[in-house]
């Protein structure tokens, strides 16, 4: 009998943590479900913003020429923010960042932000400085703000100065 009394409380606890894990999986799936219809609008109206680019565009040419490469660096800069979007909407489905992505709270630095940071700031050694331009195009591929993108840099090299022996005064 006193085998039993010790092991209901351990099964309520048992049962109690079942429950939270269930409520967390059905939370988790409702996040997702929610993504995927963000997703979907978004594919939605990228097709429909690329439409109107096209039109705005033509519309100009009636009063100035608009060259091929003005079109494709306008549609590559608008296919740029939503792969930014897509991106985040991939990472908010993500079971690693999940708690933090659903409340806006934080972000996860993704590998391959990170690998495409890290190149970048491997081929400037000499100079790891990116500037303004720099910045928004790294901050647009990464689907990161560009203080996002700043802050980075600036760990990385004091991260560099660090493992070099350099101390901060």
């Amino acid at each position: 009998a006193a085998a039993a009394a010790a092991a209901a409380p351990r099964q309520e606890e048992e049962e109690e943590v079942d429950r939270e894990e269930s409520a967390g999986a059905v939370a988790i799936a409702q996040v997702r479900g929610f993504v995927e219809r963000e997703r979907a609008r978004a594919r939605g109206l990228r097709a429909g913003a690329l439409a109107e680019l096209r039109a705005a565009l033509d519309a100009q040419e009636a009063l100035r020429p608009v060259s091929r490469a003005e079109r494709e660096a306008r549609t590559a800069f608008l296919e740029a923010q939503f792969a930014a979007v897509m991106s985040f909407l991939a990472e908010a489905t993500d079971a690693r960042c999940h708690e933090y992505t659903i409340f806006g709270k934080r972000q996860c630095l993704t590998t391959d932000k990170a690998d495409l940071l890290e190149a970048w700031f491997q081929q400037h050694l000499l100079d790891p400085y990116p500037n303004a331009d720099e910045k928004r195009s790294l901050a647009s591929s990464c689907g990161m703000t560009t203080k996002q993108v700043t802050n980075w840099f600036g760990n990385r090299r004091m991260k560099v100065k660090r493992e070099l022996g350099f101390r901060p005064r």
